[in-house]
């Protein structure tokens, strides 16, 4: 009977013990909590964009004392320009502590890739780009997300099927060629002159080349802006 009476009573000194055990350190489930609070208040939102996270997970061995004050989080990158980094969670109580937890973002879109392979000075159609689903995170240049952006676009190199386009692969359609005859528009804010000239140089939408006016016979800097077009400004 005496032996039974101190098996239990150690038996529910051990339960007290293990009850006061778990209550003194911090939960891991709190902390984790305390990172996506933050994530959530400041990870920016983009149009189009499909943003996920994948909080890194908490050593079970690691002990810390319970916070007696709310947890705060920091960090000291921009968390909106990298698809990897670290959020600091901090304890400011009277056992103070802090740690660090690593996320990584992915961000989801659509976009544009060769769907066969693209020859080098080949004009963008219809024909060879399709539209797919992408994580841009971690891509280092542009992309096209529009197809208006891209159709006529020419390729400066030869591209792979299955590549990302980018600005850097591809340059705009010429549009004006040297030794075109071209109408020269001169604008003020109240007033629109046109003359005619000739193109000294290739030009692209939104390019400018060197025009000689007919009449003047003087050569002039003018912006590209439709085929036969040019504008200057006075």
């Amino acid at each position: 009977m005496r032996i039974y009476f101190y098996t239990l009573i150690m038996l529910v000194f051990g339960l007290l013990t293990t009850q006061a055990n778990a209550t003194s350190y911090h939960s891991h489930d709190d902390i984790q909590a305390t990172v996506k609070s933050f994530l959530k208040d400041n990870l920016q939102q983009s149009k189009g964009i499909e943003i996920s996270t994948e909080i890194g997970n908490l050593d079970p061995r690691l002990k810390l004392s319970k916070c007696d004050a709310p947890l705060s989080a920091f960090s000291a990158s921009d968390i909106n320009q990298s698809s990897r980094f670290s959020i600091g969670i901090k304890c400011t109580g009277s056992k103070p502590w802090s740690l660090y937890v690593t996320v990584n973002v992915h961000k989801m879109t659509d976009l544009y890739i060769t769907s066969r392979p693209v020859s080098r000075g080949e004009a963008i159609s219809e024909d060879n780009i399709i539209k797919v689903s992408r994580d841009i995170s971690k891509l280092r240049r542009s992309f096209f997300s529009e197809k208006g952006q891209l159709l006529g676009m020419i390729a400066k190199r030869s591209i792979r099927a299955g590549t990302i386009l980018n600005n850097y692969q591809l340059k705009p359609p010429v549009i004006i060629r040297k030794g075109d005859n071209v109408d020269i528009i001169a604008k003020t804010s109240s007033l629109a002159i046109r003359m005619t000239g000739k193109a000294l140089n290739n030009g692209a939408k939104g390019q400018n080349i060197r025009v000689k006016n007919n009449s003047s016979k003087r050569i002039i800097q003018a912006t590209v802006i439709t085929p036969g077009v040019v504008q200057v400004r006075l």
